[in-house]
Parts: structure tokens; sequence; C-alpha cells
């Protein structure tokens, strides 16, 4: 009874002896080592070699000459493989140059036939069929057939134009404006058919704006609304109110007012708590910040904190 590795190598033998009578079919060299590998592990052609060379080889030995047998195949194919695609490549720089003998000649012989035939086409409206036939003497140096070539490419390119914007702009009525994104995209691939379109500009700047204020609100911790500075009964306040969009509830929350000069020197600041503590996420709270007040105040910045120091991301709606 076989065992394991009996089996083993009759399936190995089998495998390399098919492999390498397709190789020999075709006439590759590579088939050689792979039916000598078939003989080191077929029980049958060990044993015709035992007859006649009474040496038995072992497995270990076997298995070894079998990866260097292999790595002779590789070599093989390898060297054949590039002989292939060379050939290939020869083969089809020849049938170019023999296409391009071929064309030269049609041109000097029927040039007027071939100007007449792609100037009707362009007429009729045929610009892809007009374009087909005056690539093939696109290289020869022909003006008038270039000519026609260019006219072709350009009314291809219009209509190419003219159905994807009336695409974009069927995609557009159906999004809303708070589709920032999907809007700037749409606008951009119109503003890229239409350079000099003034509507189109002012809308890629529009939700280019609208993309990043999104993508600030998305990183920031409180959204600031409805803020201003003003001075009244002898101080300088600071109101507004604030939103958390951390997602997570915020606690101890402050406001820091800073006071400035017009030239933007600093004066003074303050700080105080946000009314409701702790912020909850989408909680809104109004804030107040109270300095004494100073002439030569002109301006005035916020930002929030925790009371232990930690800095708020914020963005102002």
């Amino acid at each position: 009874m076989m065992g394991k590795k009996d089996i083993a190598e009759w399936g190995v033998g089998l495998i390399a002896l098919l492999f390498g009578l397709a190789s020999l079919s075709i006439g590759s060299l590579s088939s050689i080592p792979i039916i000598a590998i078939s003989a080191l592990f077929l029980p049958p052609a060990r044993r015709f070699c035992h007859r006649i060379t009474t040496i038995e080889i072992s497995r270990g030995i076997r298995s070894f000459n079998a990866v260097a047998l292999l790595l002779i195949w590789l070599l093989i194919a390898s060297y054949e493989g590039d002989r292939l695609i060379r050939s290939a490549q020869e083969e089809r720089g020849q049938d170019l140059e023999r296409t391009e003998t071929k064309n030269r000649e049609y041109l000097t012989q029927n040039e007027d036939l071939i100007i007449r035939n792609a100037e009707r086409l362009i007429k009729d409206g045929y610009f892809d069929a007009a374009l087909i036939q005056t690539n093939k003497f696109a290289d020869f140096g022909n003006e008038k057939i270039n000519k026609i070539r260019n006219e072709a490419q350009s009314e291809i390119k219009a209509q190419k134009a003219e159905k994807t914007t009336s695409r974009l702009l069927e995609e557009l009525k159906k999004l809303p404006v708070s589709a920032y994104q999907e809007n700037l995209s749409r606008y951009q691939a119109l503003l890229h058919y239409h350079p000099d379109n003034a509507k189109y500009k002012n809308k890629v700047a529009f939700y280019k704006e609208k993309v990043k204020h999104q993508q600030r609100l998305e990183n920031a911790d409180i959204l600031v609304k409805d803020w201003k500075c003003r001075t009244e009964y002898g101080y300088t306040r600071t109101t507004g109110i604030i939103k958390n969009v951390s997602g997570r509830r915020l606690e101890n929350v402050q406001v820091v007012s800073v006071y400035k000069t017009l030239e933007g020197a600093f004066v003074e600041s303050s700080s105080s708590m946000i009314e409701y503590n702790p912020l909850m996420p989408g909680q809104s709270s109004p804030f107040r910040a109270i300095g004494a007040r100073n002439p030569i105040i002109g301006s005035c910045e916020v930002s929030f904190k925790t009371i232990d120091g930690r800095r708020l991301d914020y963005i102002e709606d």
C-alpha cells in the first residue's frame, strides 16, 4: 500500500510530466527541465534508471535536483518570454510602418477625395467619423486635413461640454444647498467647461468656503453665535451664545475676552464661566465677560477654555 509520500511523488511527477509535455508541444525548451523533474519523482522512471545505472537516489537528493531543475526552467522560461515580447514588438513596429506607408501612398493618390469626404462628414454633423478618417493622415503634414481634424475635435469637445453641462445642471436642481461638497464638485466641473462663466466662479467660491467651514466645524468643540463687544455703564462687555458641537459633555467652560487697541496692542483681558454647566452635546448657552472701561480699547477677541486651562477649539457661525 502506498504511503502519503509515495502518493505525493506520483502527484508531483504526473503534474510535471503533463506540464512538460504541454510545453514540448509548442516547441519550448523549458519543457526539458520540467520533464526531467517528472522523471525524478515518478516511480516507473526511477525504477528504469535504477536498472540501467544500479544507482538509488534518495528523496533528499531528488528534491535538491528538482529545485535546481526548477531554477533552470525559470531561466529558460524568462529568456523565451523576453524573446517572444521582443518579437511581438518588432512585428507590431513593422505592421505600423506598413500601415503608415500604405496610408501615405493612399493620401498621395486620393488627397482631394479624402478632403471632400471629410468635409461632407463635418457638414452633416458626423464629427466622430470625420476625426477617425483624418486621424490616419494626421502625421503627414497636410494642412487641409489637419484643419478638418482640428474642427472635428473642437465640435466633439463642444458637444461633450453641452451634454455634460445639461446633466450637471439637472443634478444641481435636485441637490439641497446644504449638500456643500456635492454642489462644489458639480460647479467645479461646470467651471472646467465654462472657465469664463461668472456665476460658476461665484458658486465655486461660495461652496469652497462652505466646505471649509463644515470641515472646521467637524473638528471644533464650540460654535460661537451672535457675539459682540460693547461699552456701557462704565464697563466693556463681551456677550454672545455658544453651542456644544463636540459630541461630548463639556464641563466648567470659561469665556476669555481679550481687549486690544485699534493697532492690535493688548490692553487687558477678562474671563467668566458660561451660564450653563455642564454644557451637553448640542446644547447652547449664553456667555458674558466684563472688563473695566478703557478709552484706548478699539477691538476685542474671544476664546474658550475649561477651568483647568484646556483650550477649546471654536468656530464662528
